[in-house]
Formats: C-alpha cells, structure tokens, sequence
C-alpha cells in the first residue's frame, strides 16, 4: 500500500479496476459479519460451542470455523443453529447481521422449520 493512503482508500481503487477482488472481498466481509452476529448471540445466551452444537446438531469444530470466518455456513447449518439460539437472523443491504430472540410456533417440529426459512429468506 503507497505511503499517505488510507487502507480504505487503497481497497476502494484495488477494487474499482479488479471485480473479482471486489467480489471476493465482499463475500469475505458477509462471512465475517454472519460469524460475529452468531459468536456474540450464542455468548450473549451464556452458551458454549459444545452446548450448540448438542442443541443444534452441527459438530463443534464446524461451530468453531464459522465462528472464526474460516467457513461460510450453509443454509441448511445456519438454520440449525439458529433454531438452537431460538432466534431470527437479518442480513440487511448495507452488510449488517443481525440475530435477535424470536417466540416460535407451539406447534410440530417441521413448521418450525417452515417459519425459520421464510424468517431467512
């Protein structure tokens, strides 16, 4: 980086001229906010990775490498734990994450499901 340029200013030029880094930075910098959104619920609930991943089903180290942004979580894995936090989860326009406590449904299991995936989507 050229002395007297601000790391913004630098990624905003290295961009302008490389889509695939722009593209690339913009998928890392969503993996991050998704990971702190879910590390910062989960310890806000006084929750331990091993305790997710017993209410959620997905193995700790999976947990662990979302957690860190070594991973992207998939639907299907986010859902899950969501599910566990019992919460909903907002990714908004500007990049922001957001997860907050939800009531569920009474009702069976798969509707649950349901309702979490139009809550995503």
């Amino acid at each position: 980086m050229p002395r007297g340029k601000s790391f913004a200013r630098y990624i905003d030029e290295q961009t302008e001229s490389d889509v695939q880094l722009k593209e690339e930075l913009e998928e890392a910098f969503e993996t991050t906010r998704v990971a702190i959104a879910l590390a910062r619920f989960r310890e806000e609930r006084s929750m331990s990775q091993h305790a997710l991943a017993r209410a959620s089903g997905v193995l700790q180290p999976t947990i662990s490498r979302i957690e860190s942004g070594d991973q992207s979580p998939s639907l299907a894995t986010l859902t899950k734990l969501i599910t566990a936090l019992q919460a909903s989860f907002t990714l908004y326009p500007g990049g922001e994450a957001k997860l907050r406590s939800d009531e569920r449904p009474a009702s069976g299991r798969g509707q649950e499901s349901n309702w979490l995936r139009e809550q995503i989507l």
